[in-house]
């Protein structure tokens, strides 16, 4: 996995950014403040999708070893994109 930290980088390997939906940024507004009550469930399918996510960054990589979440209702959306790897 390529390090594309700056725009440039992802114009040069042909990789098109995509704005999140209005649909995504409500469902993350929605658990943040979930979890900000106390309220926020992850069933262990979330975890393996939290973890599958994270195993896609390999070691050095920016995000490697990251302790934030990713979406939970992000990664349901794009769960075929995650692959089957766990690290």
């Amino acid at each position: 996995m390529r390090k594309h930290c700056f725009s440039n980088l992802y114009v040069e390997h042909g990789i098109r950014a995509v704005e999140n939906t209005a649909e995504d940024v409500r469902d993350l507004t929605l658990e943040l403040l979930a979890c900000a009550e106390g309220q926020a469930v992850y069933p262990p399918k979330d975890e393996e999708l939290q973890q599958r996510f994270k195993a896609l960054m390999p070691p050095g990589h920016y995000s490697y070893g990251g302790v934030n979440r990713v979406g939970r209702d992000f990664l349901r959306k794009y769960e075929p994109l995650l692959g089957d790897r766990l690290g």
